[in-house]
């Protein structure tokens, strides 16, 4: 079974434009899939459109050829992936705080730069990273509200696989030949018999 270890050390950037490539690569760890850091690399930049180049880095800034790419190449492994553009501080607070059960990549425009997303401290009020690049911009492996507000806007691109989600109930199916009428009866019953029980 697959799980979300969000400790898992952030993976320096070696070039100066693969910084959603080693976002990418941590999250991917961080799952406990040690993918090869030359054949990521590779893959990204010939992808057809490439994901990424030496000249540009990420080629599309709102993550959606990012996720496109990992659906991809991981879908068959059971990960997926999808993107928002732009996404707020709240909104990542809200579903990445303690106890998130998947990893996320966030890159700021105006930050010029990709960054995997742990978690967030809500004691500190920041966003706890994997920062490829520590300190790029003056950005650790933490982010306040104020530096997210001065380096974006911002995108998103959540790292899913299916072992982390809740699985859902089923929905119901009525029984063969019940119809519309023999569900209000019965439901019609129900409620009798809920009115006779003490409240």
């Amino acid at each position: 079974k697959v799980t979300y270890n969000r400790n898992e050390p952030a993976h320096a950037q070696e070039e100066s434009f693969d910084c959603s490539q080693e976002s990418l690569e941590w999250a991917l760890w961080a799952y406990g899939r040690q993918t090869s850091d030359d054949w990521l690399e590779t893959a990204m930049m010939t992808a057809r459109p490439p994901v990424m180049t030496a000249e540009f880095g990420l080629m599309d800034a709102s993550g959606a050829g990012l996720a496109a790419f990992i659906r991809e190449q991981y879908a068959e492994l059971g990960y997926d992936a999808n993107h928002e553009n732009p996404v707020s501080f709240d909104a990542l607070a809200a579903e990445f705080g303690p106890g998130n059960p998947y990893p996320c990549l966030i890159g700021g425009r105006t930050w010029n730069h990709w960054s995997g997303l742990r978690t967030y401290d809500p004691a500190r009020d920041v966003l706890l990273l994997a920062n490829p690049s520590d300190g790029h911009k003056g950005v650790g492996q933490a982010m306040s509200r104020q530096q997210f507000t001065s380096l974006g806007p911002f995108s998103m691109v959540r790292v899913i696989h299916k072992d982390v989600l809740t699985p859902t109930e089923p929905i119901p199916v009525p029984p063969v030949g019940v119809t519309r009428a023999d569900m209000n009866t019965e439901i019609a019953h129900l409620t009798i018999l809920l009115d006779r029980l003490p409240s």
